[in-house]
């Protein structure tokens, strides 16, 4: 037998894995005005995520604009 511990989940459940974990606390707000730039970006799923992180380490101020809640995108639906 193997030291390692496996976690046993019913895989058929209808959720996926990424929303049995617990989610990170996301900030999301209606803008309250003005808002100042370098890039908007449309869309927070896998790939904007990514983009935006990129862009903010390169120094530039980034936007998101997402239609619905933090985590609850695409990418959720899709890895089902």
């Amino acid at each position: 037998m193997s030291d390692v511990a496996t976690i046993h989940r019913d895989l058929r459940t209808g959720r996926t894995l990424w929303q049995d974990g617990p989610f990170p606390q996301i900030p999301a707000a209606a803008p309250a005005g003005m808002i100042e730039a370098d890039v908007l970006i449309v869309g927070a799923g896998m790939t904007g995520a990514v983009i935006a992180d990129l862009l903010t380490e390169a120094g530039l101020r980034v936007v998101l604009a997402e239609a619905r809640k933090p985590l609850c995108g695409s990418t959720m639906a899709t890895t089902r």
